[in-house]
């Protein structure tokens, strides 16, 4: 998977024509536009919110200057209520912790899904530990560079939509 800002839209689109699943903002500075989406007529479009206010989105984007790990339970319980079944949490390796004890009663990989960031440059499975059980993460974005991130998931039919 691959995923930017709104001005990297068309250069993964260029460098990833037939890549299988995109991921872009919808909400705040960032946000791609319907002609960015439109740059992958084929990708399974992975919707990031940034605002935990917002019942938008696969993902809720838990960075500095975004949601934050106490506001996850929250909009966990907003998209669940809005139909959707297995929404996604993002946030980097070091957040891991803290994402887990805002997510509450909430149950990885029952409940809620977790797409981490941990840039080692190569493909790996991160395994979460934290409130509960240790867990493994559904997605890891392993590579960053200055025009696109890159991402590997771990499990089918992600998003976990409906």
């Amino acid at each position: 998977m691959y995923d930017g800002i709104n001005s990297d839209a068309a250069t993964i689109a260029k460098k990833f024509p037939n890549a299988p699943l995109v991921a872009g903002y919808v909400n705040g500075n960032y946000a791609w536009s319907k002609a960015d989406w439109d740059l992958f007529p084929h990708a399974i479009k992975v919707k990031i919110s940034i605002s935990a206010s917002a019942d938008i989105g696969d993902v809720l984007d838990v960075e500095a200057g975004d949601a934050t790990p106490g506001e996850t339970e929250g909009w966990i319980a907003k998209r669940k209520a809005s139909g959707y079944r297995r929404p996604t949490i993002y946030c980097n390796r070091s957040t891991l912790p803290a994402v887990r004890k805002g997510t509450g009663k909430y149950v990885l990989n029952r409940d809620y899904d977790i797409w981490v960031a941990d840039w080692t440059g190569s493909p790996h499975r991160v395994v979460s530990t934290g409130p509960g059980v240790s867990a493994p993460c559904s997605a890891t974005q392993y590579k960053n560079t200055s025009d696109y991130d890159e991402s590997v998931v771990y499990v089918d039919h992600w998003p976990h939509r409906t």
